[in-house]
């Protein structure tokens, strides 16, 4: 047995010796702790980090070797070492670099084997080994490992934005976004997905939707163990369960759980809305709030049902409608445990229990317990009736009552019931009718 290069290993309980065994990698145990066999040939001291990528490995010895077994009489075991766990370091006079060592040329970390392209990241990235954190906040005590971190964090006390878009002037607190936002000028789009041939600006962008093939969803929450594509949106649903809403808006105080949802709202105070229909002069505080209204315009449903092939023009609306076919009701009442789909139906239920009606008419202050029902109301004294039919051009306040009316001259009956087979336009026609039957049954038992 031929005895190359020796690296000792020494933790509280256990040194192991690494060595080259007729070429191939391997280690030996020594049960000893705290004593060190014979060797002739020089060593060189691990990093601790590494001892701690070995855990396994004392694992496997005192699973072999219970500790009442006598020191004495355990053999010296060579075992095979995967080269994932600890790469070999090169002799300690040439710790940079080796004549055997095979490694791509560049600035190597002797406690995790990263390979750097200059001595200035591998700094860098030392110091995520190392915690050294000299850089600390004044304003909020928080450290940071590089000066350039702490330039750019106090910037989110200071609001400054030093980097502008000479197209669009929008300001930026770090030259990298302005760099990615350029692109949206340029149309440069470098990264693109091998499967579908889209392409898009970031690498991260590229990486997240590569997701939509694959299905990976590499985040987890440790409370209901539901995974997500994207670390962004396992941050949000956290705070589903922690109740966090750290933004808050200055004009009314609400609250909310993420910066997006505060910057959606703070708009509807100061009535910012710079997206404009071109077909009907509509304007929008958020671009994709324009893109689903040009839709309604277009006819366009790009959200297809996998099950009944319904289709949809928002993506939010498609999930909701998949819970009818899974069947799932996540919501509960805890008054009456009667189950919902979604959280805007438990809230409108809740108002039941309550009696809350928090929707006024300014006209005849007659109260609403649903935001809809105002807005129908309202119509009643405004006489706006939108909705026209193309057969007759009678006009409706309502589009369900438009949708109803094209059903007498489509002779449309989609309700049928399921005792006589009898076909109704409206629903609560079929409501009423299904209480024939029931008051028919209700007779035959007496």
């Amino acid at each position: 047995m031929m005895t190359g290069s020796v690296l000792l290993v020494q933790s509280s309980k256990l040194l192991i010796k690494w060595q080259a065994i007729d070429d191939d990698q391997g280690y030996e145990y020594y049960p000893k702790p705290n004593t060190q066999p014979p060797l002739e040939n020089p060593t060189v001291q691990m990093p601790m980090s590494l001892i701690s990528n070995l855990q396994h490995v004392l694992d496997d010895y005192y699973r072999r070797f219970p500790p009442s077994e006598s020191a004495s009489s355990v053999p010296q075991m060579p075992l095979p070492l995967p080269s994932s766990i600890i790469r070999p370091p090169p002799p300690v006079a040439s710790m940079s670099h080796h004549p055997d060592d095979d490694r791509e040329e560049g600035e190597w970390c002797s406690e995790c084997q990263k390979c750097f392209s200059d001595k200035k990241r591998l700094t860098k990235h030392t110091r995520t080994h190392t915690w050294v954190k000299r850089y600390q906040c004044t304003e909020c005590d928080k450290c940071f490992s590089e000066k350039s971190s702490l330039t750019q964090h106090i910037r989110t006390h200071t609001g400054e934005k030093p980097y502008q878009c000479s197209e669009c002037h929008k300001c930026f607190r770090q030259k990298s976004n302005l760099s990615e936002h350029i692109k949206i000028h340029t149309g440069e789009k470098p990264y693109q997905c091998s499967e579908c041939l889209i392409c898009v600006r970031q690498k991260r962008d590229l990486t997240q939707h590569i997701r939509i093939h694959t299905g990976e969803k590499p985040y987890q929450c440790s409370e209901c163990h539901k995974c997500f594509s994207q670390k962004s949106n396992l941050t949000k649903h956290i705070k589903i369960h922690t109740g966090e809403k750290p933004y808050q808006c200055s004009e009314y105080q609400k609250c909310f759980s993420d910066k997006k949802r505060l910057t959606k709202h703070t708009r509807t105070h100061t009535w910012v809305k710079r997206y404009q229909c071109t077909e009907c002069d509509k304007c929008f505080s958020e671009k994709s709030s324009l893109t689903q209204h040009i839709r309604t315009h277009t006819g366009e449903k790009p959200y297809q049902c996998s099950e009944c092939h319904k289709c949809f023009r928002q993506k939010s609306n498609l999930s909701e409608h998949i819970k009818i076919h899974t069947g799932e009701k996540p919501y509960q009442c805890s008054e009456c445990l009667i189950c919902v789909r979604q959280k805007r139906d438990l809230t409108q239920h809740i108002r039941i229990h309550t009696g809350e009606k928090p929707y006024q008419c300014s006209e005849c202050h007659k109260c609403f317990s649903q935001k809809s029902n105002l807005t129908k109301h309202i119509k009643i004294h405004t006489g706006e009736k939108p909705y026209q039919c193309s057969e007759c051009q009678i006009c409706f306040s309502v589009k369900s009552r438009l949708t109803q009316h094209i059903r007498i001259h489509t002779g449309e009956k989609p309700y049928q019931c399921s005792e006589c087979q009898k076909c109704f336009i409206q629903k609560s026609n079929l409501t009423d009718h299904v209480k024939i039957h029931t008051r028919e049954k209700e007779l035959s038992l007496f």
